[in-house]
């Protein structure tokens, strides 16, 4: 029944990336529903508070539609890798979309202006 209701926020995912949209709240309820999996409450609550607070800065970027395209596969990857129960592929696809997540974030360091606090 989890990976069903997981399987529905991904294929909303894949189906609007055929038209170049990257559906964030597909992407917010696939990533909530994964860490709702886990009994440990505190975690969840941790995971989501960042996944907010990340989503947010991220949001200011320009052309990011494609930037988060990229991730899509793997998300499929860790679908598949939960449904089969194969943990080796499931940490693979995480990594891969981490990898994703941190080289946007430094692409926006380079582009953006340096923060300077008032004196």
């Amino acid at each position: 029944k989890q990976l069903e209701v997981l399987e529905k926020h991904l294929l909303l995912l894949e189906e609007r990336s055929k038209n170049g949209i990257f559906y964030h709240k597909a992407d917010y309820a696939f990533h909530t529903t994964l860490w709702g999996f886990s009994a440990n409450k505190t975690m969840t609550k941790f995971l989501l508070d960042i996944f907010h607070e990340l989503r947010e800065y991220w949001r200011t970027l320009e052309g990011e539609e494609l930037m988060w395209l990229s991730s899509l596969p793997f998300h499929r990857q860790l679908f598949e890798a939960l449904r089969a129960g194969n943990w080796p592929d499931a940490k693979a696809a995480i990594r891969n979309i981490a990898k994703i997540d941190k080289d946007i974030t430094a692409w926006m360091q380079t582009v953006s202006k340096p923060f300077k606090a008032r004196d």
